[in-house]
């Protein structure tokens, strides 16, 4: 079953579970009633009878919607259980109150169940299924109208044409009766026509919360949202170019850490360091561009422009930071060895859009700022720190950080070496400009590319040949 079906099941059974609990309260009252105007002890009897075995069905069935999980079935069920009771009302009434030995037979076509046929389709028709309301108005009409038939050839029962006559107890009007199987059989059918339409729209709300959920995923909810309104010019093929920035992230030594564990360790690891930084991530208002095994490449102002996308690449950089502090403090507790991560942040102009064809699309950011940054995250572990960027990202993200200049850096597959600066974390609240603290190296770092690594450029960890 896909996601959508899931999702409109979920509806559905909701739209039941009202219509039953509805029904509880419909029976409720209907017992109420009887008990301030009911003309015999035994017609309050039977009607307690009825009214009490109607609501233990529905409270049975409530309990296997719950456990079964299966609203079709518990919907033609309930409505069978509603035929049932508006039929057998009318014969309590008749047989318990005496009226065939004061009124006659007629009294079953005068009570007017109507009305009550017609709330009851209401109430059904909230299950979005227009089968519902159709099944009640066709079992009651099938139940009215073989009474009706065996009412008015009884000897007994007074015709008339006269419907005011009809109205009044005077007598059976054949008319009227087939007016109210008339009524009942067009209201089924309009509530069954709107209860389609309802479901349709059911359906396009059900598959537009799974767009959006499945935006979810890449997006942070409030972008999300945005790209949602924004209608069907998102997902067509194409793209524009637009400065972004982009961070990448992965977990320094993971090739050797996963060779000494069990695959499923390795995917617990994955699942909780993923949850912990995409977390990060889309609260910063960052884009999931996508998984590359351990490591996450996350894009700033590709799903929309942002005045600085720079700056919060660099926040969002330092809160991952946090987080995987946070994160090695339940690793420890459980006994388990801390991790450590590279991230590399750089800003520049790259191409926005979607990558294949109307068929099969994969929302990206392809430019040589991708790979720079790619290049920059390599070069974390022979810089030995844990948090690189260039300088782009220095002059276009604003004061308040605590730098360190490092060495020029040869990037792989770069031919001129770009500045690098290390960062420390944020500089004291009353400091508006950056402090850029000197570096160690003089000589300029050169940074290659490992040959096992050759196949994925763009997550490929670096190796130091030596200095240039």
């Amino acid at each position: 079953m896909s996601e959508v079906d899931q999702l409109l099941l979920a509806r559905e059974k909701k739209g039941v579970r009202f219509a039953l609990v509805a029904r509880l309260g419909m029976l409720g009252i209907v017992f109420g009633l009887h008990v301030f105007l009911y003309h015999t002890i035994g017609e309050l009897a039977l009607v307690g009878l009825l009214c009490g075995g109607a609501a233990i069905g529905t409270a049975a069935l409530l309990m296997h919607l719950d456990r079964q999980g299966c609203p079709k079935l518990t919907g033609y069920l309930a409505t069978i259980l509603d035929v049932l009771v508006l039929s057998g009302l009318p014969v309590i009434w008749y047989i318990g109150t005496g009226a065939d030995q004061v009124v006659g037979p007629q009294f079953f076509l005068q009570t007017r169940m109507t009305v009550g046929v017609l709330m009851v389709m209401v109430v059904n028709a909230l299950a979005f299924r227009p089968a519902y309301p159709l099944v009640i108005a066709v079992g009651f009409v099938a139940i009215y109208g073989g009474f009706s038939g065996m009412i008015l050839n009884d000897p007994r029962t007074a015709i008339t044409t006269d419907p005011l006559a009809a109205m009044t107890g005077m007598g059976v009007a054949p008319r009227l009766v087939v007016a109210d199987m008339v009524i009942v059989m067009v209201v089924g059918l309009l509530l069954a026509v709107m209860t389609r339409v309802a479901r349709r729209m059911a359906v396009q709300a059900v598959r537009q919360q799974h767009a959006s959920d499945q935006l979810r995923r890449y997006f942070s909810p409030a972008v999300a949202a945005r790209i949602a309104e924004g209608g069907d010019d998102f997902f067509r093929p194409g793209g524009v170019v637009r400065e972004v920035a982009v961070l990448f992230a992965d977990i320094r030594g993971f090739t050797h850490l996963s060779a000494q564990m069990p695959p499923a360790h390795v995917l617990d690891l994955l699942r909780s360091y993923h949850a912990e930084m995409v977390a990060t991530v889309f609260a910063h208002g960052g884009t999931l561009d996508k998984f590359i095994g351990d490591a996450i490449m996350v894009t700033f102002g590709s799903a929309e422009p942002d005045p600085n996308p720079a700056r919060r690449a660099l926040e969002t950089a330092l809160a991952m930071r946090e987080a995987l502090e946070r994160l090695n403090r339940r690793r420890i507790a459980a006994g388990e060895p801390p991790l450590a991560q590279d991230i590399g942040v750089h800003v520049g102009p790259a191409l926005v859009g979607n990558v294949g064809t109307p068929e099969r699309l994969e929302h990206t950011v392809i430019g040589d700022t991708v790979n720079t940054a790619s290049r920059i995250e390599a070069a974390c572990k022979q810089h030995g720190r844990d948090l690189l960027i260039s300088e782009a990202v220095v002059a276009k993200a604003g004061g308040g950080f605590l730098l360190e200049r490092l060495a020029p850096t040869v990037l792989a597959g770069k031919t001129d070496p770009i500045q690098l600066y290390a960062v420390l974390g944020h500089t004291a609240a009353d400091q508006d400009e950056d402090v850029i603290l000197p570096g160690l190296h003089a000589t300029p770092w050169v940074v290659e590319m490992d040959e096992a690594e050759d196949e994925a450029p763009a997550v490929a960890n670096g190796l130091v040949r030596g200095a240039a």
